[in-house]
């Protein structure tokens, strides 16, 4: 930024023209320009633009970390969470005040503080070089390039940037959408905003086969079995349906932008082979899966191609299974010798179902099955919950089992309104001091429990049908806000950070649904500045994350 001057008079001060947080700069959390505080955290930078030297800076009793020259600039290194400023200059004099930033000064990130140092009578005038282009792009993912040169989107698909005057290039970028471009000239300080709508490209495809379990592969990707339906981009495609035991049916298409498409393809066209089957004794039923292909001996056509077993039975004989591979133009044989069998056999005729159709033997073997559990060891599960504790808190999960071993992942709503007891605390006064610690200002706040992030694992224990036991261990992390209750005071959060051990009892009321009790311990591994203050001055709740704590609730599970 450049900043031209004639100064005229004698009197002369120091003031602070603005102060700004750098969205975009990264200077402050790259390695080589990264500067640790007294408590091991990384410190905020704030650049002081000045054309001016040997400034003495004071930020109060948290201190400045590191000062650098810079050619123009002055760059303070100070701990995140100061709130005032005092300069000193042995020529110009000092700030009249001590400065207070009007928003808070977080780690890691970059600020800018630009000063003006000037006498009574002053002619200044400044030039930026430049000025901010704007741009909200959808869809976010897009690639940006400004000038050719790649730039990154905020999550929300939108960028700032600062360009010197001229004439500017942009593009916007991607996948299955109309690329977009174009100029811009930047001839003021005033920020231009550009908005940028991609609009797609992509063809709607919806395939379908009338075999229900064929397969529909799109250039040699499996896309679906029976149907399905997506997005494809312009161009040409080979659509084939596959079946084991069929041959394949191919197609190809040539798809435009945005074309709506319905294609009903071609099943893949069965295989057949041929099987001659005899028996000792003779007259024994040959059976594949659920269909009847005839009695020995015989050969029977229209058999699938592949590997098959063959079931041969006759009444008062054991009956027996033949493992045959049938291939397309040959004829495959499937021998058995039965041995007589003294325990009651299958009906020689196969039952007739009420719609005249025959029932495979198998289906008349009339075994009773071990009823299963209502718990899977392997399958992922949604939830809610509540926390019978302090504070109360409704929340909730997304879990699963993989052969029993368990994660799960939780978010919580704290409830932060019924006062110090059960999520809130007591009315806490916060005192400004100057350098002698004489109290200048005073403010009240009242802090609020307000979100529960937590995960964990661990590996189920089983118990009969209907219940299993999971031990666990994870981390817990509770929020806490601060609610502004004057002008003078700034909103805060601060934050408990805890070690879990936890039980999670789930009893199971159907296949999908169970109920679950979920005692859990917490223990503090970290606080936030400000909830230590709180903690040891006693002005919070001291069980917030620190105890023990009951959570009731349900789980659907998939």
């Amino acid at each position: 930024m450049l900043f031209l001057a004639i100064l005229v008079g004698s009197a002369q001060n120091i003031s602070v023209k603005s102060f700004q947080l750098l969205e975009t700069d990264l200077t402050a959390n790259l390695e080589g320009t990264m500067e640790i505080d007294q408590n091991g955290e990384v410190a905020a930078l704030i650049k002081v633009i000045t054309t001016e030297t040997g400034f003495m800076f004071d930020v109060g009793m948290l201190g400045i970390v590191r000062q650098v020259q810079n050619p123009g600039e002055i760059w303070l290194y100070v701990p995140h969470g100061v709130q005032r400023i005092s300069i000193n200059h042995q020529r110009l004099g000092r700030l009249e005040e001590p400065y207070y930033f009007p928003i808070p000064v977080q780690q890691a990130r970059t600020y800018e503080l630009v000063l003006t140092a000037s006498r009574v009578k002053t002619i200044v005038e400044e030039d930026a070089g430049g000025g901010y282009l704007a741009l909200k792009v959808t869809p976010p993912s897009a690639m940006v390039f400004v000038d050719d040169k790649p730039q990154a989107l905020n999550a929300d698909g939108s960028i700032s940037m600062f360009l010197l005057y001229g004439e500017h290039t942009y593009r916007v970028e991607a996948p299955g959408c109309k690329p977009e471009s174009g100029t811009v000239n930047i001839k003021s300080e005033e920020t231009q905003t550009i908005i940028v709508n991609l609009s797609s490209q992509m063809a709607h495809v919806v395939l379908s086969v009338p075999m229900s379990d064929a397969e529909i592969w799109v250039n040699n990707v499996r896309k679906g079995v029976g149907q399905w339906t997506g997005s494809l981009a312009p161009g040409a495609y080979v659509i084939e349906t596959r079946k084991e035991g069929c041959r394949p049916q191919r197609t190809t298409v040539t798809l435009a932008e945005e074309e709506e498409r319905t294609l009903a393809l071609q099943a893949p066209e069965p295989i057949f082979g041929r099987l001659r089957a005899d028996s000792n004794p003779l007259e024994a039923e040959v059976w594949l899966g659920d269909k009847k292909l005839g009695s020995t001996p015989g050969v029977f056509s229209n058999v699938p191609v592949g590997s098959h077993s063959f079931l041969f039975i006759k009444d008062g004989y054991q009956s027996k299974t033949v493992d045959v591979t049938i291939e397309e133009g040959k004829i495959a044989t499937a021998s058995a010798k039965l041995e007589k069998d003294g325990s009651p056999t299958f009906e020689a005729t196969p039952k007739t179902s009420s719609k005249g159709k025959e029932k495979s033997p198998r289906h008349q073997e009339g075994k009773k099955e071990a009823r299963p559990s209502l718990l899977k060891k392997t399958g992922f599960y949604v939830g809610a919950h509540f926390q019978v504790c302090v504070p109360f808190a409704t929340g909730f999960s997304l879990g699963g089992y993989l052969s029993g071993f368990h994660a799960e992942g939780y978010v919580a709503f704290a409830n932060g309104l019924l006062g110090s007891g059960y999520g809130g605390s007591d009315e806490v006064t916060w005192y400004y001091l100057d350098d002698d610690r004489n109290i200048t200002a005073a403010f009240n706040q009242t802090y609020r429990s307000k979100m529960f992030y937590s995960g964990s694992i661990g590996y189920c224990i089983p118990l009969g049908l209907r219940v299993r036991l999971t031990p666990r261990v994870g981390v817990d992390l509770l929020t806490i806000g601060a609610e502004v209750s004057d002008a003078l005071s700034l909103e805060q959060s601060t934050y408990i950070l805890s070690a879990t051990a936890s039980l999670r009892a789930e009893f199971a009321v159907s296949r999908r649904i169970a109920l679950t009790i979920t005692p859990v311990y917490r223990l503090p591994v970290q606080r936030g500045a400000t909830a230590d203050i709180l903690y040891r001055s006693r002005m919070i709740n001291g069980y917030w994350n620190n105890s023990f704590a009951p959570l009731i609730g349900f789980c659907f599970n998939f």
